[in-house]
């Protein structure tokens, strides 16, 4: 017999495949449907379209009443996105006060999706990132081509120790 989070996420994996969302596909890495290996596209008509992530969610035997465990495993270089654990900053999932458990898998990662076109400047986690984003002008920037950058990097020809207003 299947748990009640298994039935969920198992519910919800369905759904996710019926809707065919752009740009995300999710396969389950464990026979309990516990943990997921995702593949997130950028969106469409954003600086990100065309960038393929990678992230990895992992839920407990409390889901739905607590929040998946979610990281990238290509880390972006992104003010979101912690450049260390690749974790996505996003209130419901950092703190379960926040959590509702209406959210589902697909809620999740349409949020994921929707930040990284949407980065919160105010919620950042990568200060580096921020400071890029927010004084583009002082380096020599066109529009947020400084988001292109993954595993911790910069993107090419960006020099990160330039003035900071952070």
């Amino acid at each position: 017999m299947h748990s009640r989070s298994y039935l969920l996420l198992e519910r919800e994996y369905q759904e996710l495949q019926d809707a065919r969302l752009y740009g995300i596909a999710v396969t389950p890495i464990s026979d309990n449907f516990l943990q997921w290996i995702v593949q997130l596209q950028g969106l469409k008509d954003s600086l990100w379209e065309g960038a393929v992530l990678q992230l990895t969610m992992t839920y407990t035997e409390e889901y739905d009443h607590h929040p998946p465990q979610v990281m990238f495993n290509t880390i972006p270089f992104h003010p979101n996105v912690d450049q260390t654990s690749g974790k996505p900053c996003i209130d419901f999932l950092d703190d379960p006060g926040e959590w509702n458990r209406a959210y589902t898998m697909t809620y999740i990662l349409l949020v994921i999706q929707a930040m990284l076109s949407n980065p919160v400047l105010e919620n950042a986690v990568n200060p580096e990132a921020a400071n890029m984003v927010f004084n583009k002008s002082a380096f020599g920037l066109d529009g947020d081509q400084v988001l292109l950058g993954t595993r911790g990097g910069t993107p090419d020809g960006v020099n990160p120790s330039l003035p900071s207003a952070l």
